[in-house]
């Protein structure tokens, strides 16, 4: 019952990828990925000491961004 209305929004990068090079950086990064997912204490060291070898961050450099609003009623 009652009225509703399909409301989209979406957003479309186009850029270009490029590795992360500063590890530094790129472990700030995979470790606010990491607490997004798990609060457990010590996980991302553990994670980082076993596999961080063997771990390649990506970053997306934007070149143009378009968005849309799709609102039917």
């Amino acid at each position: 019952p009652g009225d509703w209305a399909l409301n989209i929004k979406s957003v479309v990068v186009f850029g270009r990828i490029q590795p992360m090079t500063d590890l530094k950086e790129a472990f700030a990064v995979l470790r606010q990925l990491c607490l997004k997912y798990t609060q457990e204490p010590g996980f991302f060291s553990r994670e980082m000491a076993e596999s961080g070898k063997n771990v390649l961050i990506l970053r997306l450099v934007p070149e143009q961004i378009t968005g849309k609003l799709v609102n039917e009623s």
